[in-house]
């Protein structure tokens, strides 16, 4: 068995994995698809750094202090994970900015030094 049969294997056999449960849980709110449970660690972040290893990505949440960046937690995501992560949230935010009217104000130094391109990216 390889890698890709393997994963979709163990995610089929989860018993609520299905279509019908991943579009009923994207239609619910948050506090419903945990079950009415709050998560163990809540905390804020301002300052996350993401990159690829061979199997996963790794994304570090910490804050910014005044004596530099503390961190917070890491996160493991399967690269398949990452990719439909990335598709959601942008998907999400884009309804948060028609929803208000406008969009989310980036500083330009902030996109230049990340060499992001709003027309391009966004």
């Amino acid at each position: 068995m390889n890698e890709e049969e393997a994963l979709a294997e163990s995610e089929e056999s989860r018993p609520e994995h299905s279509p019908q449960a991943d579009a009923q849980s994207e239609a619910r709110p948050m506090h419903e698809v945990l079950g009415g449970q709050t998560p163990e660690y809540q905390c804020y972040s301002d300052i996350v750094l993401f990159g690829p290893t061979t199997y996963t990505f790794n994304m570090l949440f910490g804050v910014m202090g005044s004596a530099g960046a503390k961190p917070l937690a890491l996160i493991q995501l399967s690269p398949e994970h990452v990719k439909v992560l990335a598709i959601l949230l942008k998907r999400v935010v884009k309804e948060w900015e028609k929803q208000r009217g406008e969009p989310i104000k980036v500083p330009k130094s902030i996109l230049e030094k990340r060499e992001i391109n709003l027309e391009e990216d966004w």
